[in-house]
């Protein structure tokens, strides 16, 4: 365990310190002292953003500290920058939705000001944005036309050009994860979403304690809907329309139990266990969840239909009543079984390529529910965001997948091909149009980010650490930098494989495919994401003067160990009910 400056300085010296320190020790003072304080944030040639103004950062080695999960607190942490993202926000104190007493954090408030845009006046100057959130499953970087995908997607493109395209978008290594991440604001190291637990090993998906956007959302007056894919709890209690959806038609879990009705003896032991087969869910607030139609081999190829019909036929309804809404959309494509609609069989060039039938009839569906929001006459005040939860390819099963110029897949975690997706947002007049940006986010980001794009950044909860960061001045054209420099990748084991910062990158662990061991080498590697966007030069080997590197990133694991041991993260299964006051 890392426990002193000392200790840091001779590892830091063994790879390579002394040459890459002398270059850049100035630039690197704030990450020197433990007194520091981070200077004015300002904008590098890069147009990376010049101070740490994200701490999204993770133990060294796991969970609870720099030795893995068994090990201590790290012993002599330099203190945290006052007013990082992972001190609560400097607010009076609010009672939240579950009614715990939000603890009053410190800090530098011109600093959160820089941060979060609260200081700069709320795009929303009247009636607030309808909010629909499209969630794609398993689609690489390189899918989509606009990314440079072959197989033709004219609406999505369409939707990338009339708003914001993220060449630099992060998520987490799994779909519960990165589900997690979007709906919390919060690290699933934090909030034991980090993996899902095997049978019998304890429930699955976010305690009730938890706050999510949907939540958020009906605070601020909006009515919310979830259709398709929820694979953040199965039992009651943590389900869509008790974390804060006013109601629901989906699958609680995830989209291959569409095969498990297809194998006698999974039936056999259904049939034994008076147990019901794979289901699609539906519900409302303060009512059970009831099956609303099977799933199997035989409805799986239906099922984006299904998903574009009710969420559509809610754009209508809400959109009448006057009401602003938040749909948040989880669509099957392209998480196996790859089964598209019979109406995109054969479309392909070659008539025998489903995956690339699959993306038309995806692109078709989202375009569907473009018109809805058209035909609704509400486009105007409507926020429309798309992105994937993961990685594509890495298993037979995908029959295809494209993650762009980054190595890996969605089984070779932390690489930039299992971490980079695509996101689009769009608010038309709101948002600017036209804009492909290499500036950092991450799916933490979307729940401050909304909150500040709706006027409502007070219902951010300020009684936990929060890692995302509001990228709402971005978003609305007031400022350069998205306020994202770090991001951070804990594993399935709650270990931590990477930081990324700024256009560098040091692995910590990582894994070759899905039927291989996560590996820890030696020493960390360095990455060079500026010049090796595939990550195949290894800096620790072709150069050995980047130890350095690790100054900043020691900086952001001390910010998480500090915030740890004040806040402890939740395990998995675990029915937490709120910190100590």
């Amino acid at each position: 365990m890392i426990k002193n400056r000392t200790v840091e300085a001779i590892f830091c010296i063994v790879m390579g310190t002394i040459l890459g320190y002398a270059a850049a020790s100035e630039r690197l003072a704030p990450f020197q002292r433990a007194d520091a304080r981070p200077p004015a944030a300002v904008e590098d040639d890069s147009g990376y953003c010049e101070t740490g103004k994200v701490a999204t950062s993770l133990s060294y080695f796991g969970e609870r500290g720099v030795g893995g999960r068994d090990s201590s607190l790290m012993e002599n942490s330099i203190s945290a920058h006052e007013g990082g993202p992972l001190t609560p926000n400097p607010s009076p104190p609010r009672t939240g939705a579950r009614g715990e007493q939000a603890q009053q954090g410190s800090g530098d408030s011109e600093l959160r000001k820089q941060k979060a845009g609260t200081d700069e006046p709320p795009a929303t100057t009247g009636k607030k944005p309808n909010v629909v959130f499209i969630l794609v499953d398993n689609i690489g970087w390189g899918d989509f036309g606009c990314y440079g995908g072959a197989t033709p997607t004219p609406r999505i493109d369409a939707l990338a050009q009339s708003g914001i395209r993220f060449k630099n978008y992060n998520v987490e290594g799994q779909c519960t994860a990165t589900r997690s991440a979007i709906l919390t604001g919060r690290m699933p190291v934090r909030t034991g979403t980090y993996t899902v637990p095997a049978p019998g090993e304890g429930v699955s998906g976010l305690c009730p304690w938890e706050y999510t956007l949907a939540e958020m959302f009906s605070e601020a007056g909006y009515s919310t809907a979830m259709y398709g894919k929820w694979h953040l709890g199965e039992v009651t209690g943590r389900l869509p329309t008790e974390q804060g959806f006013d109601r629901w038609w989906g699958i609680k879990n995830s989209w291959e139990e569409a095969g498990y009705s297809s194998y006698p003896l999974f039936n056999a032991l259904i049939k034994q266990s008076r147990m019901l087969p794979p289901q699609v869910w539906e519900g409302l607030k303060g009512e059970l969840s009831t099956p609303a139609m099977p799933l199997n081999l035989e409805t799986r190829p239906f099922m984006c239909q299904k998903v574009t019909e009710h969420t559509t036929a809610y754009i209508a309804e809400r959109a009448a009543a006057g009401k602003p809404f938040f749909a948040y959309v989880g669509y099957p494509e392209m998480h196996p079984p790859v089964m598209p609609h019979p109406d995109f069989l054969g479309k392909s060039p070659s008539g025998k390529d489903k995956y690339s039938e699959m993306l038309r009839e995806m692109d078709y569906r989202v375009g569907q529910i473009l018109d809805a929001i058209q035909k609704a006459g509400i486009e105007d005040n409507t926020i429309v965001v798309l992105s994937s939860d993961n990685a594509s390819g890495g298993a037979t099963a995908y029959l295809g997948g494209s993650n762009g110029p980054w190595r890996g897949n969605y089984f070779t975690p932390p690489f930039e091909g299992s971490l980079r997706v695509p996101a689009l947002i769009r608010w038309p007049g709101k948002i600017p149009a036209h804009v492909a940006t290499d500036q950092m986010f991450a799916a933490v980001d979307w729940l401050p980010t909304l909150a500040g794009l709706i006027g409502d950044s007070k219902l951010v909860p300020t009684d936990r650490p929060m890692d995302g960061i509001d990228a709402s001045r971005f978003m609305l054209g007031r400022s350069k930098t998205s306020g994202r420099d770090t991001f951070m990748e804990f594993g399935m084991e709650s270990e931590l494989m990477c930081i990324k910062w700024r256009h560098y990158k040091i692995v910590f662990r990582y894994c070759e495919g899905i039927d291989k061991p996560t590996l820890k080498p030696r020493l960390p590697l360095f990455y060079d994401l500026s010049s090796d966007p595939h990550e195949d030069h290894n800096l620790n080997d072709t150069k050995m003067d980047c130890g350095w590197l690790m100054l900043p990133a020691f900086k952001h694991i001390e910010e998480y160990e500090k915030s740890v041991k004040r806040f402890p993260n939740i395990k998995v299964s675990e029915e937490f009910k709120g910190y100590s006051k």
